[in-house]
């Protein structure tokens, strides 16, 4: 059992000096750029040894988390939302009551791409949707 040790161990420490070898840079009588770790006697006064760089990848970076100023902590909202004021009803009695409900249910749809987590409306959302009040007339039919 021990012998199995010794010899892994044996051959980690034969790697690890065989992987610390030099490696060396020459250019050849074709001009062409060679490496490798022992360097023919022809070319040994042009070589340069090549420092080898570990290839290790850098650790990503972690911006830092942001720390609410003493205003945000006295008010955690830090969206007023959006109130909407809608504008003066149309002459409703002009309008049949499926045509209400029909406008209605598409103002709701376009606001509802713009609500926010608290349930506000963002600017944009105002920008682009027009308000429509509920309609009065009698749903019931």
């Amino acid at each position: 059992m021990y012998i199995k040790q010794i010899l892994l161990l044996a051959f980690g420490l034969i790697y690890a000096a065989v992987s610390q070898a030099e490696t060396y840079e020459w250019i050849d009588d074709k001009g062409i750029k060679n490496y490798g770790d022992s360097v023919p006697a022809k070319y040994k006064n042009k070589a340069t040894t090549v420092e080898i760089k570990p290839n290790v990848i850098p650790a990503p970076v972690v911006p830092k988390p942001v720390t609410a100023t003493p205003a945000q902590t006295e008010n955690p909202e830090q969206e007023k939302p959006v109130v909407l004021e809608a504008p003066a009803p149309k002459n409703l009695s002009d309008e049949s009551c499926e045509v209400q409900i029909q406008q209605y249910r598409e103002s709701q749809d376009c606001f509802a791409r713009f609500r926010n987590v608290r349930g506000g409306i963002n600017e944009e959302g105002v920008k682009r949707c027009t308000a429509v009040q509920q309609p009065t007339c009698d749903t019931s039919r």
